[in-house]
C-alpha cells in the first residue's frame, strides 16, 4: 500500500510540474513574440505576406488556448486535491458539505461556477485561483490578439559604379569616328532624330536588375550628354516665300535668313518653280570664323576653341504651302546651340529612363583635351563641308505643282516639319532638344558602364509588430 501511495505522490508532482512547465513556456514564448519575433526562427512571424500558414496570430491563439488549458487542467489538479484531503481528514476544520460540494463541481467545469464561488465559496485559494482562470481565458488571448498590428518596414541600400570605360563609348560607332571619305552619317544621331519624332520610348537600361516585386530599385547616373538649347523665331511672310510663283516682278526670288548665334551660318527661302519651302543647315561652334573662297566656305581649323561648344542648327521654313494644312502667311526659324558636358539620368525599375533638363553641366574642357576618340568624333565633322551634309539637320525642301515634294523622302524632315511642314517655331524647337535628350538617354541605355551610376533599392514590407 505504502509503495502505491508513493507512486500516486509521484505521478502527481509528475504531472503537476509537466503543467507548471507548459504555462511557463506558453508565457515566455508569448513574451519572445512580441518582444523579439526574429529570435523564433520563422519569417512568417514577421513579414505579412510570406507564404506560411504560420502567422502571429495563429501561434497567439495556439499559445493562448494551450496555456487556458494548462491553467484550467492544473487550477483543477489542485482543486481535486484539496477536496480529496478534505474528504479523507477527520480533523478537518472546515469540513465539506453538500453546497460546497455542488460549488467546488461547478468551480472546476464552468467559468460562471468560479465567479459564483468568488460570492459563496469557503477556499480563498480557490477563489483567487478561479480569478486568474477567468483572466486568463477570456482576457489574455484576446488582449494578445488585440495587440499584433501592421506596419510598413522600409529598408533602402546603395552602391555607387564608376565608369569601367571611356564616358563618350555609347557615343562612338565605326561610322562616325572616322571620316570615311565624307560619306558616312552619324548613325546614333540619325536613330535618335527617327525614334524621337515619332514619340518612341526611349529602350530600358539593363539595370535594376535581379528585383523581386517589393523591391523599389532607382539608378541616378551623370553621364556624358550632347544638349541642345534652340531659340524659336517668327516673322511675316509678306515677299511670299515658298510660293510657285512669286508677288511680282519686283519682288524678290529668295531671302536669306542667318543664325543669330554664327551669323555667317544662313539659309534661304524661295519663291518660283520648284520653290524651296523649308532649309535647314548644321554648322561650326560660335568659335569657328568662316572663310569664303570660290569653293564655298571653310572653317578655321581653330575651331571648338570654346569650353563645351559643340555645334549650331539653323533652320527657316514656311508650312501650309502644298497642302493647305499649316500657315503659309508666317516664316519660321529655329537656332540651336549645341554642347557638350554631363547630366543627371535616372531610371525606375524597368521604366524607360528619363533626365533632368536642368541639370546640365557644360563641359569646362576644350574638345582637343579629350583623350576619348570623342575629340574626332564631333558627331557633325565641320572642318570639310561635304561631311554636314551628312547630319540629320541638313536639308533642302521643294516642291512642285506635279506632287513632287521631297520632304517625304526626307524622314527627318518629315517627323520634325511635320504634314506640310505645319508644324510651329516653337514645335520645332523643342522637338530637337528632345532629339538631342532622346540620343543622350539612348546613350546611356547603350552603355550603362560609362557613368557614374548610383544604384538604390528600397526593400518594402508588410510588417508584425
Amino acid at each position: 500500500m505504502e509503495n502505491m501511495a508513493d507512486r500516486s505522490k509521484y505521478i502527481n508532482i509528475f504531472f503537476s510540474v509537466a503543467l507548471i512547465g507548459v504555462t511557463l513556456l506558453c508565457h515566455v514564448l508569448l513574451a519572445v513574440l512580441f518582444l523579439d519575433a526574429p529570435a523564433l526562427g520563422l519569417r512568417s512571424l514577421v513579414v505579412v505576406l510570406d507564404p506560411s500558414y504560420i502567422t502571429p496570430l495563429v501561434v497567439v491563439g495556439l499559445l493562448s488556448a494551450l496555456l487556458g488549458s494548462a491553467t484550467v487542467a492544473f487550477a483543477t489538479r489542485c482543486a481535486e486535491h484539496s477536496l480529496w484531503l478534505r474528504l479523507g481528514t477527520a480533523n478537518s476544520k472546515h469540513p465539506l458539505t453538500v453546497g460546497e460540494s455542488r460549488r467546488l463541481a461547478q468551480w472546476s467545469v464552468s467559468p460562471l461556477g468560479r465567479l459564483k464561488y468568488i460570492l459563496h465559496g469557503q477556499s480563498i485559494l480557490l477563489k483567487v485561483s478561479g480569478i486568474l482562470l477567468i483572466a486568463t481565458t477570456a482576457a489574455v488571448g484576446p488582449v494578445l490578439l488585440s495587440g499584433i498590428s501592421q506596419e510598413d518596414s522600409i529598408t533602402t541600400t546603395s552602391s555607387l559604379q564608376a565608369p569601367a570605360v571611356d564616358v563618350w563609348t555609347p557615343w562612338i560607332t565605326s561610322g562616325n569616328q572616322v571620316n570615311r571619305g565624307g560619306s558616312a552619317n552619324d548613325i546614333p544621331i540619325f536613330t535618335a532624330a527617327l525614334a524621337s519624332n515619332n514619340n518612341l520610348s526611349v529602350p530600358v537600361a539593363p539595370v535594376c536588375l535581379n528585383t523581386n516585386p517589393s523591391t523599389n530599385c532607382t539608378v541616378t547616373t551623370r553621364s556624358a550628354a550632347l544638349f541642345a538649347t534652340c531659340t524659336p523665331r517668327t516673322l511675316p511672310n509678306t515677299d511670299n516665300m515658298a510660293s510657285t510663283i512669286c508677288s511680282g516682278t519686283s519682288s524678290p526670288q529668295f531671302r536669306n535668313y542667318c543664325s543669330a548665334i554664327v551669323p555667317s551660318l544662313c539659309v534661304n527661302l524661295t519663291c518660283g518653280s520648284p520653290p524651296v519651302f523649308a532649309n535647314f543647315l548644321t554648322g561650326p561652334d560660335p568659335s569657328c570664323v568662316p572663310t569664303r573662297t570660290s569653293a564655298g566656305i571653310t572653317y578655321a581649323p581653330s575651331c571648338n576653341t570654346i569650353p563645351s561648344t559643340w555645334a549650331t542648327i539653323f533652320g527657316a521654313w514656311v508650312g501650309g504651302k502644298d497642302l493647305s494644312i499649316g500657315d503659309p502667311t508666317v516664316i519660321n526659324t529655329v537656332d540651336c546651340t549645341l554642347r557638350y558636358g554631363n547630366i543627371t539620368v535616372a531610371q525606375s525599375g524597368s521604366s524607360p529612363p528619363s533626365l533632368s533638363r536642368e541639370s546640365f553641366e557644360p563641359s569646362a574642357h576644350l574638345l582637343s583635351s579629350y583623350r576619348s576618340r570623342i575629340s574626332n568624333v564631333r558627331t557633325f565633322v565641320w572642318h570639310d563641308a561635304g561631311n554636314v551634309q551628312h547630319t540629320p539637320y541638313y536639308f533642302t525642301l521643294r516642291y512642285v505643282g506635279t506632287g513632287v515634294n521631297n520632304i517625304y523622302t526626307t524622314p527627318v524632315a518629315s517627323g520634325l516639319l511635320g504634314e506640310d511642314a505645319s508644324n510651329g517655331a516653337e514645335h520645332v524647337a523643342r522637338q530637337i532638344e528632345r532629339n538631342f535628350d532622346w540620343a543622350t538617354l539612348a546613350a546611356f541605355g547603350k552603355g550603362v558602364n560609362a557613368s557614374w551610376v548610383e544604384e538604390t533599392r528600397r526593400v518594402t514590407e508588410m510588417r508584425y509588430r
